[in-house]
């Protein structure tokens, strides 16, 4: 019986030590360590179809992702516009003519003045008649010339004096004040004098006549 199984065991020894047993223990080993790795490699999978599973069946909606504005850049050229040209000093004396001519149609149709109390009576009019027409001189587009504009300020700032000492004049005269009103009759023909001075070198003519 002990030699029987001293055999065995010497036999069962052999075989691992030849070249086949070598190769079916290694085969057993690879087959027992692919058997594990199934088993782990499943048990994960199955988790993770598990949680997905969970989540599918709560609703789970993944955050929405803001898209960006659409932003469109239109490239505009832009063109230089030069700026206006203004009149010349002949063509700015022409519109300035116009408008004094129309001054004095206004003026004469009043009547005759050829008192000097009959011109005071008309005088009101003929200042609310100057200052209108200083207003649209005023307004006529200016010369590109340094000079022309510098007298064009100074005569209608002239002028606006003039009617300012016209209406004092006229507040003497009836009063009586026959003081005041020499003063002012003088300092009135003065502004008036300055005002057709520029004028006639403006080429105003029509405006330098006497009103």
């Amino acid at each position: 019986m002990g030699d029987e199984a001293k055999s065995n065991s010497s036999s069962f020894v052999a075989f691992w030590t030849t070249l086949p047993g070598i190769l079916t223990g290694a085969a057993g080993l690879l087959t027992a360590i692919a058997t594990v790795l199934a088993v782990v490699l499943s048990g994960g999978n199955a988790g993770r179809g598990q949680t997905d599973t969970a989540g599918a069946s709560v609703g789970y909606t993944p955050p929405a992702v803001a898209s960006e504005p659409l932003v469109t850049t239109v490239d505009q050229t832009r063109t230089a516009v030069a700026p206006p040209v203004g009149p010349s000093v002949s063509e700015w004396a022409t519109s300035a003519n116009a408008i004094c001519d129309d001054e004095s149609a206004q003026i004469e149709a009043l009547g005759n003045a050829a008192t000097f109390d009959r011109r005071m009576e008309q005088l009101p009019a003929r200042i609310r008649i100057i200052t209108h027409g200083d207003a649209r001189i005023q307004a006529l587009p200016r010369p590109d010339d340094s000079r022309a504009e510098n007298e064009i300020v100074q005569m209608l700032r002239s002028s606006a004096q003039g009617t300012t000492v016209a209406a004092q004049l006229y507040e003497a005269w009836l009063t009586g004040d026959s003081a005041a009103r020499a003063t002012l009759t003088k300092r009135y023909v003065q502004l008036e004098q300055e005002v057709q001075r520029l004028d006639i070198d403006l080429g105003a003519n029509v405006c330098a006549q006497p009103s």
